[in-house]
Formats: structure tokens, C-alpha cells, sequence
């Protein structure tokens, strides 16, 4: 497993929201991290967060001050320090999607035997005590909350004006840069409450300290504004979140973004974590979007709001992750049942009592094509008077399937090479067992070929209505499986964006 936080945020990174300074010749400055992660968690109702802050030990000064919009009042805010944060590991969404849907097409597809091995889709795996403080003023500042852990202090803030925040910074010998009125007071005009965090002790400034709150919201937030008194640099930003979303960012930024999405199997919650995951331990899915934005800084015009309902695909996508069994075997009786009613209607003609013997027919598939063929010939009695030979009924089938298996010996032979240069464990695992050189493979192989070669053979000569539905049950299976294959696995993006559109445009 790759650590999905190493694979994320492997970039220096100065501050990704709010804003980061230190005091420099008595005016602040904005201060460069190494790096800094934010974790957000939200369950409808409220917002939990987690800032994790790096930063070289040659920036770190008892006079840097970290700022933080919230859009609550204090009354609802809950903050703490942390000496952790969480650290997951996942598998990418929409590959493991993808591999799932290639492997239950391929299932449906090799009921018929004759299904060749085709490669999987193989995804990266990736690892991908308060102490509070009674509530004081500063001229028209209220500090609600207070806390200090780690070499560092974080404070739960409201005011109303500009000049009461700049006495708060003055009462810590720390000047307000100019530029930086204008940003706060879009934050003044929406009564947001702000969280102030400083370091008191450079010496204790360890790896790892993070700032978890807590605030109800209607949406999720993420602060950026205050970001853009860097003006060009090239800002990185790194956002987790819990959960499947489709942030609509503003143009600004938006060409400047990538969005992911994983999931992580049966995560154990860290005790000191528990708040941030509203007191859960254990979660046996787990989804995550990241968001990476790569962009100078003036171009953060505005905070970022995120619909919080999870979209259509990924409900779906997530269904076919967590329930790969069901799906598999939905599908299956679907693709198997239509391409039943299809191959013998025109095989057999259609009526209501055909239908359900289609259907039977269908559900057969299960056991393979042989089951389906057997099944076909109880159901359906032969017409034709013509006498069995046996001998050749048994020989030409024989003969058949020996040259079919020795066939495919020679085939998987002859890209051995390739197929080992890509790892054993990249492969089905029928090519791998055929590359081991696995003499019952083969033999079950020539077993299932004979098999398969008796069946059409008497199909074909001593059962022309079962040839017929046999030939055209096999083309409606493949062809219904490459059509729903392609639907599920290139389509669905596409059309989801497209009814998408259309709901957009509705009067």
C-alpha cells in the first residue's frame, strides 16, 4: 500500500486556508510551511475539520499566527489541538469500479467456454485534553474558547470591525498587514466567528500537530480568500474529504483542480481521533474525495462551497464496489434470461409457456452452456427421427478438443514472455495457471472443450432447433455483455452528464 497522505501531498506547500504569518520587523508577513493537509468530515448537519500543519523548523518563530473564517457563531464551535491526524489507506473509486465491471462482464461471458482471457484492470493500490479558558473581551473582541497544547495556543474569536481585530493582534505585539482589511471584512458583513491559533513554544513544536473543529453548516466550506494576500505565488491546496462529492469550484480555479475519489475497507477509528469521526471506532467503507488545487493565489476570488449530496455515479459506483456479488449475479440472470427469450423465440417461437421455459433456460446459464444446452433438451424434445451415431458423436469432438487445447498451450507459449515481464499476479487467473504449465488446467480445459463440442455437434446434426438456440444464445450473451460492459464501463459518465444537462435546462 501506498500512504495515500505521501502520494497527495509529496510537494512543498505553503498555507491552504485561512492565513499564516509571522512578525516580522513588528509588520506580518505571511509564513512559508513545508506543508500543510486539511481534513474535513461532514454529516449533514455539521462540519468537523482537521488542519494538519508542517512547516521547516527555520520558519517556526513564537510570533506566527494562523487565521481561520468559520460561518457559525461561537456558541456552536468546538476546537481543540491535535498531536494526530488520520492517515488512510485506499484504492482508487472509479479504477476499482472499472475492475469490478470488466471482472462481471468477463464472468458472464465465460459461462459459454469459449470466452478468451483477457486482461483484468489492475488498479494502484494506495495506502493512500482541552484546557479552556473562560470567555474574555478585548475592546469589541470575545474570545470564547482557548486552548494551549503542543507549543501552541488556539483561540475561538468573534468580532464586528476590523479595528477591534487589529487591537486583539496589537494585544500580542503582532501588526495587522493593511492589505488584509479589505479580505476580513467580506467575513465581517456575514458574522463569521474566527479561530485564532499561534505558536507559544517553538521548542515543543513537534510533526503531526493539527487544529480540529467543529461547526454547523449547511454546506461544506473550505476558506480561501484570505489565501490570496499571497497574490502569484504558486499555491498548492490539498483537501480531504469524507465522503463521495462533485465540488463545483468557480472558473478561477477550476482549470487549476483535480478531483479524486477512493474508499477504504474496514478502518479502525484512532481514539483521539473519534471526534472528528462524530465518535465512530470502526467504518467498513469509508469514502474519500481529494482535492488539489495547483494555483497562484490571486486567482482565489471566493471561499469554496461544496454540495454535499453525493452524485447519482457514485451512489452507483459504490454499490458495485461494496455489493460486486449481487451485482454479478443480477446481471448475469438478466444478460442470461434476455439472451434466452431472445434465442428462442426465434429458435423455438414465442408463447406464454415458452417464456417461462426461457427464463428456466436462462437461470441455467449459471452452471455454464452445458447446463443451458441439457436444460434446452429436456425442455424441449427433439423433432428430428435421425439415428445417433455415437463413435463419431465421441470422436470428433475428441479430436476437436485436443486440437483446440494444444492450440492454446502453443498460444500461451508463445507470449510466455510478455505475459511474465508483467508479473503472474497481474494476470486471470486461468492465463496464469496456463503459464505455470498446470497439467490438471489443461486437462479440466480439454474436459470442458469435449464437452462443449458434443453439445453443438448434436445440436447441430441430430437437434437442429438446440443448434439454432445454442449459436444464437451464445452471440446474444457476448453481445449483451460488450453492449452493457461498454454502457457501464465508458457510458456512464456520459450519459449521466448528459440527463444532467437536461435537468439544467428544464423550465
Amino acid at each position: 500500500m501506498i500512504t495515500l497522505i505521501l502520494m497527495i501531498f509529496n510537494s512543498s506547500s505553503a498555507l491552504a486556508d485561512g492565513g499564516f504569518f509571522y512578525n516580522f520587523k513588528n509588520q506580518l508577513q505571511v509564513l512559508n510551511q513545508n506543508q500543510q493537509n486539511c481534513f474535513i468530515n461532514y454529516n449533514g448537519n455539521f462540519q468537523n475539520m482537521i488542519l494538519s500543519i508542517k512547516f521547516d523548523n527555520s520558519t517556526i518563530t513564537a510570533d506566527a499566527v494562523w487565521i481561520f473564517p468559520v460561518p457559525s457563531e461561537p456558541s456552536k464551535i468546538k476546537i481543540n489541538i491535535l498531536k494526530s491526524q488520520p492517515n488512510f489507506n485506499v484504492y482508487h473509486l472509479e479504477d476499482y469500479y472499472l475492475k469490478n465491471i470488466s471482472d462481471i462482464f468477463n464472468t458472464v461471458s465465460a459461462s459459454q467456454l469459449i470466452h478468451l482471457p483477457l486482461y483484468y484492470i489492475f488498479l494502484p493500490n494506495l495506502s493512500l485534553s482541552n484546557n479552556v479558558k473562560p470567555t474574555k473581551s478585548i475592546n469589541y473582541v470575545t474570545v470564547h474558547d482557548k486552548i494551549e497544547n503542543f507549543g501552541m495556543a488556539t483561540e475561538l474569536i468573534s468580532t464586528n470591525d476590523i479595528n477591534s481585530l487589529k487591537n486583539y493582534f496589537n494585544s500580542k505585539k503582532l501588526n495587522f498587514p493593511e492589505k488584509f482589511d479589505f479580505l476580513l471584512n467580506n467575513y465581517f458583513k456575514k458574522d463569521y466567528s474566527f479561530v485564532i491559533s499561534y505558536i507559544v513554544n517553538s521548542k515543543q513544536i513537534t510533526d503531526n500537530i493539527s487544529i480540529f473543529m467543529s461547526f454547523p453548516s449547511s454546506k461544506i466550506f473550505f476558506p480561501l480568500l484570505l489565501t490570496s494576500i499571497y497574490d502569484h505565488w504558486l499555491f498548492p491546496i490539498n483537501i480531504i474529504l469524507l465522503g463521495h462529492y462533485q465540488p463545483e469550484l468557480y472558473q478561477e480555479i477550476k482549470n487549476h483542480c483535480s478531483i479524486n475519489h477512493y474508499f477504504s475497507n474496514d478502518f479502525t477509528v484512532n481514539e483521539s481521533l473519534k471526534p472528528f469521526f462524530f465518535g465512530e471506532s470502526f467504518i467498513d467503507y469509508l469514502k474519500l474525495t481529494t482535492i488539489h488545487i495547483n494555483s497562484e493565489a490571486v486567482n482565489f476570488k471566493d471561499d469554496i462551497w461544496i454540495n454535499p449530496n453525493e452524485p447519482i455515479k457514485f451512489s452507483f459506483a459504490n454499490f458495485v464496489i461494496y455489493h460486486k456479488y449481487l451485482t454479478l449475479l443480477i446481471l448475469f440472470a438478466l444478460i442470461s434470461s434476455i439472451s434466452s427469450i431472445l434465442a428462442g423465440s426465434s429458435a423455438f417461437g414465442f408463447n406464454k409457456t415458452n417464456f417461462l421455459k426461457f427464463l428456466i433456460i436462462g437461470i441455467s446459464n449459471f452452471g455454464s452452456i452445458l447446463l443451458v444446452a441439457w436444460i434446452t433438451l429436456i425442455l424441449f424434445k427433439p423433432t428430428s427421427k435421425i439415428s445417433i451415431n455415437y463413435k463419431l458423436l465421441i470422436l470428433i469432438p475428441l479430436l476437436l478438443s485436443l486440437i483446440s487445447t494444444i492450440s492454446l498451450f502453443c498460444i500461451f507459449q508463445t507470449f510466455e514472455s510478455i505475459y511474465n515481464d508483467m508479473g503472474l499476479e497481474k494476470l486471470p487467473v486461468y492465463t496464469a495457471l496456463a503459464l505455470t504449465h498446470n497439467t490438471l488446467y489443461h486437462f479440466i480445459v480439454f474436459i470442458a472443450l469435449f464437452l462443449y463440442f458434443i453439445m453443438l455437434i448434436y445440436g447441430f446434426v441430430y437437434n437442429s432447433e438446440l443448434g439454432h438456440f445454442l449459436i444464437l444464445f451464445i452471440i446474444w450473451i457476448y453481445l449483451l455483455s460488450l453492449l452493457s460492459n461498454y454502457l457501464f464501463y465508458y457510458g456512464f459518465n456520459d450519459f449521466y452528464q448528459i440527463i444532467q444537462n437536461r435537468v439544467a435546462n428544464l423550465p
